[in-house]
């Protein structure tokens, strides 16, 4: 993959506490882990589709050794997507049993090509960066993989880009290890003052009812991002594209977790 990266600034977001806006009552929540669940299965599905037809294309022995884990993947994330209808209340928090060290410069190219068929369907291209000096970091990988996708998918459905670009960078270069920041990048049509307002009000976890735009991707970045203590900050202009900046800091865990 190529590193190109649109011209585009953005204000890193800090990093926030655990601090979260729970349903009205037991049964609102239920409903919209339900909601979200059913949301992330669209997305895997979507990809898991564009991945088949790109296999499609090849011949066999490249469609087995190329797609054929990139299947696998996706369709062990829809496994436990789906699990999660059955076990109600088993989101909202990162718990230490959940938490793994995550390697930026394989985890990030890796999920790239999960939605890379997706993008080309849309007739658009997904690049991926990441910086010298992005390190491994300690997060709950699934729910930073949930969030990243609703975030790519989002770009690639609704922003008529012909460039997409997902980047890893360090949150502190005087720190290694602190965390890292990530950061997805169109040069599609861009949001007017108004949704862009909206939007992070979204993502700050404010409620917002306006029916101006469909938010349902973004109410769940905004529930992740709080699971794993990160920043999310949209910036965007109309006619130049999008950015959505997620600082996501290092957690506390065992020395013996799994590296992805």
């Amino acid at each position: 993959m190529s590193t190109e990266t649109p011209t585009k600034n953005s204000t890193s977001p800090s990093p926030r506490g655990d601090s979260s806006h729970p349903a009205t009552n037991e049964g609102d929540a239920l409903l919209q882990d339900v909601r979200e669940s059913l949301h992330d299965i669209r997305n895997h599905l979507n990809a898991v589709l564009g991945l088949i037809s790109m296999m499609l294309l090849q011949s066999r022995d490249e469609a087995a050794s190329r797609f054929r884990p990139l299947v696998e993947e996706q369709s062990a994330q829809l496994r436990y997507l789906i699990d999660r209808l059955g076990q109600p209340g088993l989101v909202g928090r990162a718990s230490v049993a959940s938490l793994s060290t995550v390697d930026p410069a394989r985890w990030v190219p890796a999920l790239a090509d999960l939605y890379t068929p997706f993008a080309a369907e849309h007739g658009m291209r997904l690049q991926v960066r990441v910086d010298a000096g992005t390190l491994r970091f300690t997060t709950d990988a699934r729910a930073l993989h949930r969030l990243l996708s609703n975030l790519l998918v989002n770009a690639i459905k609704h922003s008529q880009a012909s460039l997409v670009v997902l980047r890893a960078a360090p949150l502190d270069a005087t720190q290694p290890g602190a965390g890292v920041q990530f950061i997805v990048v169109d040069d599609g049509v861009g949001l007017d003052e108004q949704v862009q307002q909206s939007l992070n009000r979204v993502l700050s976890g404010q409620r917002d009812l306006s029916p101006q735009y469909d938010r349902a991707g973004f109410g769940i970045v905004s529930r992740l991002a709080r699971e794993i203590r990160a920043g999310v900050l949209l910036d965007s202009e109309l006619d130049y594209g999008t950015t959505v900046t997620v600082v996501v800091p290092s957690l506390d865990t065992p020395s013996t977790a799994p590296v992805n």
